[in-house]
């Protein structure tokens, strides 16, 4: 049976990528990863995305910041994952058939091939997951520590999740350990984590990041905005012809959908990159002294952010951006471009593919988080030792939300998929434990039964 599951979902995953690969190629750019390209090949670093994905893109294309080198990585690492986890004889034979119908799961397979910063980081913890559940050797735990190092620098900064993670990689590699130990070894793992975005900040000086803020800022203060009211912007971020920053809330905005009076409007406001690094801070601290002054009103506004976003399943177009003789521009017409998706057979069977994925409610984060959570409550009254490795997993998928919950700028679900990958993974890991019982759960070494 391992045998059998194996090689079925290999050869299954070999023929997706390839299938992928063709089909989508050069590679698809998604909304913003141009940015990072631009600043991988010439070190200049705007802050609009994290330094550390453009050096994460530098590193991984071996200097050439060359889309389609990414995109090929991508693809392999995505389905890479997967051969490497079915391949395991330490993983049960259901555990497998599962993170078969994880990587093939619609949504995760429509985005697979997109480049973006947060898919990219996908893919990576996708492959840290892989490996560390598939064996206890210094190869394994090496090779999954690369691999969520190289996540996070995808991502803006370490966060909370990322920490949960290696916890539960702790509790599972070393379930005899006592809590003592487990907490100096985890302390020790994340001090690891922290040197690569350390080591980046420190080489990469005055970098600007406040151009994402201050959307998110924009965002905040006009769900606290309530029509008669002053606000404490300034005219300095209004684009010629809008009277008043509360005009432009009053006349264009319907929260959280920025994107009206930020890009669209004449009479809305300037984008982050028309605006002073100067300007973009004193509208950061008008939304947090906003805040301080309603902060029952931001609980409520960010709350209503939140459902928002557990109700949104749109998937994004996969051309954003099109990489032509050099250089980026932005795509004219996602349907007649030469480069849509749409005009071959397979990448038009992907999207049909993701489409119903959004029928069946897989682009929906409350999907993942119901399957988490019923998964975990079963763990908990089944097994008493695992009841701490449950709590970490609901903190790590909490500490993935907690960024856009904090700084959303859109409801879209592409802002919740990082959240219902891990979710998945660690919904796979509660089954996982439901099925060896309160026996030892770490794999065995070198991936012998």
């Amino acid at each position: 049976m391992h045998h059998l599951i194996g090689v079925t979902s290999s050869v299954v995953a070999v023929a997706a990528a390839i299938g992928m690969t063709i089909s989508f190629w050069p590679g698809p750019i998604g909304h913003d990863y141009h940015v990072t390209l631009e600043e991988a090949a010439s070190w200049r670093f705007e802050g609009h995305q994290p330094p550390s994905a453009a050096i994460a893109t530098w590193l991984l294309t071996f200097g050439s910041a060359n889309p389609t080198a990414i995109f090929v990585l991508k693809v392999a690492t995505y389905f890479g994952a997967l051969i490497i986890f079915v391949t395991s004889r330490s993983v049960p034979p259901l555990i497998k058939v599962l993170a078969t119908v994880i990587i093939f799961s619609p949504t995760f397979f429509y985005l697979a091939p997109i480049l973006r910063n947060n898919t990219l980081q996908l893919v990576f913890l996708g492959m840290a997951f892989a490996i560390g559940l598939s064996g206890t050797t210094t190869w394994h735990t090496s090779l999954a520590s690369a691999c969520l190092i190289t996540a996070v620098m995808f991502s803006p900064a370490p966060h909370l999740g990322h920490l949960a993670i290696i916890v539960l990689y702790m509790l599972w590699r070393f379930p005899h350990w006592r809590l003592p130990r487990l907490a100096v070894g985890s302390v020790l793992a994340a001090a690891a984590l922290w040197v690569p975005t350390i080591a980046i900040k420190l080489a990469v000086t005055n970098v600007d990041r406040s151009s994402t803020l201050y959307v998110s800022a924009l965002t905040g203060i006009g769900g606290l905005y309530r029509s008669g009211e002053k606000t404490c912007l300034g005219t300095s971020i209004l684009r010629d012809g809008a009277a008043s920053p509360e005009e432009v809330y009053r006349e264009h905005y319907e929260h959280p959908k920025i994107y009206m009076p930020l890009v669209t409007e004449e009479k809305g406001f300037k984008l982050p990159k028309d605006v002073p690094p100067e300007v973009r801070a004193e509208v950061i601290s008008c939304w947090l002294s906003t805040i301080r002054a309603k902060p029952l009103d931001f609980v409520k506004e960010r709350v209503r952010l939140a459902v928002l976003g557990v109700r949104t399943s749109a998937l994004e177009p996969p051309f954003v951006w099109l990489h032509r003789n050099g250089a980026f521009e932005l795509n004219p017409d996602f349907r007649n471009s030469a480069n849509d998706p749409s005009l071959n057979a397979f990448a038009r069977g992907t999207a049909i593919y993701g489409q119903l994925g959004n029928t069946l409610k897989l682009g929906n984060i409350i999907t993942y988080l119901a399957i988490f959570l019923t998964t975990a409550v079963i763990v908990v009254v089944a097994s008493r030792r695992r009841r701490l490795f449950v709590l970490v997993g609901a903190g790590a998928i909490f500490g993935f939300m907690m960024p856009q919950l904090l700084f959303a700028q859109e409801t879209m679900f592409r802002y919740y998929v990082e959240t219902a990958y891990v979710a998945s993974w660690l919904s796979l890991v509660n089954i996982w434990i439901l099925v060896v019982g309160d026996e030892r759960l770490e794999p065995v070494p070198n991936g012998n039964p």
